[in-house]
């Protein structure tokens, strides 16, 4: 939330989605947008979520699946030479991004330079329009995905001249969901078979502990090939690590991390008009990691942002993939990954606070009191946490203390002052810059905590 509340300060988009899909049981990890509401104020303008529930043209993220497409049915080339200048269909002209094109080049490096031209070519070269439309179909575009969340939309996958054809390829003249394009992706990720994305893991009823529903992996049969998956995380990869001055995913390439994928820049439609807006656009990324064996994919779009560029959508984007590497201790990049620890919480209610503590030895631990015997906690038992994750444990003394809260999270503020049973006031979003009692202050039932919260850029 806060890379994406960074971005939106940064460039004002018209609307921003950034969304983390678990590669091997399609869980949606994590999800937020922009704009979005405070839960604390009757301020909601629109209750449609841009995860589901906003179509658009996606464009040149597409060319993913229209390259599968391409390759799957065998009769691809990747080294054939193509003139990259432009194509001609009647009236309509399809030129490349830089409007001149790169001379004649192959269709392998028109992926990496995202060539609109290349795209189109695959038209009559390789796949014809009946392909390209039932591989879409195939990938779940045109429908919805069954996620449990209400308005989903389905989008339009419809295309029948020429150009639209064409355009079709590029991801243009069709319309998706940013959903739908996670659920495609998992079929990259899981050698050929696309799994169904699910944001509720269960549902029990909370007296008497009946499971109403429960989301169980799904996954589709084999949709392409392992050949063709190998040839599609090929191209990806060059995207992203090709040292060619063209290649468009060069920005996404961490060091050390092996991240695959492919960007997308669209022109942006006026809802009233119908038309493109000249000089406004969706840019989006979508890639996954590691290369081999994919554990997270991840989706962005940034729609129409004032300051004209995707730069602030590019570093969330990297935020968001360095914080969910390390956490995960992924590639074992540097010391503070490799020193991370997995941390399972049990319950601790009525047990020794030293027993506790030695138990938990190597997490950051915070005391309400200074008792002998725990009588509750956060988080509650069963969760999984890193050792750079809190515990808050109260104890069996009325002794409380003001801690340093600064860097905590809205969750944890609430957590520990709940536990405490101190009154409080939370202001702002992000992470804790202030707080108007000193730390080491005695509280008790009638303080009352005022908290500032500010986003993480301002504390570093």
């Amino acid at each position: 939330m806060t890379a994406v509340k960074e971005a939106t300060l940064e460039s004002n988009p018209e609307w921003m989605v950034l969304a983390v899909m678990d590669a091997k049981t399609g869980d949606i990890l994590a999800s937020t947008s922009t704009p979005s509401f405070d839960p604390n104020k009757k301020n909601i303008t629109n209750y449609q979520n841009p995860l589901i529930s906003f179509t658009y043209e996606p464009g040149s993220v597409m060319k993913t699946f229209s390259y599968m497409c391409a390759i799957e049915k065998g009769t691809y080339k990747g080294d054939a030479i193509y003139d990259s200048t432009k194509i001609e269909f009647e009236d309509d002209v399809i030129r490349d991004w830089n409007r001149t094109g790169f001379g004649n080049i192959t269709y392998d490096k028109g992926f990496e330079y995202s060539s609109n031209v290349g795209a189109s070519n695959l038209i009559g070269n390789f796949i014809d329009k009946d392909d390209l439309k039932k591989c879409y179909e195939d990938y779940g575009f045109g429908k919805a995905t069954g996620i449990e969340l209400p308005r989903e939309l389905t989008g339009k996958i419809s295309f029948k001249y020429p150009i639209e054809i064409a355009s079709a390829t590029f991801g243009q003249a069709i319309t998706t969901t940013a959903i739908q394009q996670l659920q495609a992706l998992s079929i990259i990720a899981n050698n050929g078979k696309m799994l169904t994305p699910h944001i509720v893991d269960k549902i029990e009823n909370p007296e008497t502990k009946e499971i109403l529903y429960e989301s169980k992996k799904t996954e589709s049969k084999t949709l392409v090939s392992e050949k063709t998956i190998d040839k599609i995380k090929e191209l990806m990869y060059n995207v992203v690590h090709s040292t060619d001055g063209y290649a468009t995913g060069r920005a996404y390439n961490l060091d050390g991390y092996d991240v695959i994928g492919k960007t997308g820049t669209a022109q942006y439609v006026d809802a009233n008009t119908g038309k493109y807006m000249y000089g406004s656009y969706i840019y989006s990324f979508s890639g996954m990691y590691p290369k081999d064996n994919p554990e997270i994919i991840i989706y962005s779009a940034l729609a129409k942002p004032k300051t004209g560029t995707n730069l602030s959508m590019q570093k969330a984007v990297r935020n968001v993939m360095e914080n969910i590497a390390t956490y995960k201790n992924m590639f074992n990049k540097n010391e503070v990954s490799t020193e991370l620890k997995r941390i399972d919480i049990k319950s601790y209610t009525n047990k020794s606070t030293n027993e506790v503590m030695q138990s938990l030895t190597g997490a950051n631990v915070v005391l309400i009191g200074n008792g002998n015997k725990v009588i509750d906690q956060y988080p509650k038992s069963g969760t999984k946490l890193s050792s750079l994750d809190t515990v808050i444990l109260k104890t069996n003394d009325s002794n409380i203390i003001m801690p340093n809260m600064t860097g905590w999270s809205r969750g944890l503020v609430e957590a520990y002052f709940k536990l405490a049973n101190i009154k409080y006031s939370i202001e702002g979003y992000g992470y804790v810059t202030m707080q108007n009692i000193p730390v080491g202050t005695q509280l008790d039932p009638n303080t009352e905590v005022k908290i500032t919260l500010n986003p993480k850029y301002q504390l570093e």
